[in-house]
């Protein structure tokens, strides 16, 4: 069925009335010209970096980091560090069998020797 001249007119009629309800550019340009852009917020901010803020800035950087450890040097005092805390574990192991082993000795004698006195 093929649209008559009636049923275009209509469907225009009703296109423009639907289209006339939104807001025009100029509108809207009306009603955002109220809020600040981002150019003004700039200059009232006044945020500006120059080039010489930023050489300062990482110079500074540079100068605070200059002490640090490269990778390297970190991880070989790291490896340095936990053979140490490797050997000294080791150390702690035995140490509390010597002792234990003391201990049990101690017990021992004590029932040979009571109260620390020989018969």
């Amino acid at each position: 069925m093929a649209l008559t001249k009636i049923n275009l007119k209509k469907i225009a009629a009703l296109l423009n009335k639907k289209l006339a309800s939104y807001p025009t550019k100029k509108d809207l340009d009306v009603k955002l010209s109220a809020y600040p852009t981002k150019k003004d917020l700039v200059k009232e901010l006044r945020i500006y970096a120059t080039r010489f803020d930023l050489q300062d800035l990482k110079t500074e950087i540079e100068e605070k980091i200059k002490n640090l450890p490269t990778k390297d040097e970190f991880f070989k005092a790291m490896d340095e560090v936990m053979g140490e805390l490797k050997t000294i574990r080791e150390e702690q192991q035995l140490q509390s069998y010597h002792s234990s082993d003391q201990g049990e000795r101690l017990e021992k004698l004590e029932k040979i020797h009571p109260g620390y006195q020989h018969l």
